[in-house]
């Protein structure tokens, strides 16, 4: 048998086009070496520390001011009792104020004492 040529083992290789990869020419990132890239700057933990110095003022600084208003609202509500107590008591002595200006009560000091009443100078006034 006769043998093929070589060059006829590969017919169809040389019958396609050219598909050579064609590669980009784009930038490669760059890369940052290992140590590098685990080393947090002085800025950066200047920054991190102020912001934590920050966080934490503002936490103190809130429960402060939780506590000045638990405070306040204790205040007021003493004060509220003690007004609720001083109107009662106005109230109170409103009441036997007028008990003891009625007509009849008066009359009846007036006795005890021995005044009498006269009728010419009693005036109506409207």
């Amino acid at each position: 048998m006769a043998e093929l040529k070589r060059n006829d083992e590969y017919y169809f290789d040389n019958a396609l086009p050219n598909l050579t990869p064609q590669v980009k020419n784009e930038p490669k990132p760059h890369l940052i070496p290992q140590k590098k890239a685990n080393r947090i700057s002085l800025l950066e933990k200047v920054v991190i520390g102020f912001v934590l110095t920050l966080v934490v003022a503002l936490a103190f600084g809130m429960i402060h001011m939780r506590n000045e208003i638990t405070k306040v609202q204790e205040n007021t509500t003493k004060i509220e009792q003690s007004i609720s107590t001083k109107e009662k008591n106005i109230q109170q002595l409103q009441q036997e104020k007028t008990e003891l200006s009625s007509a009849e009560n008066i009359k009846q000091a007036a006795e005890k004492l021995g005044l009498t009443l006269q009728e010419d100078n009693i005036r109506n006034v409207k």
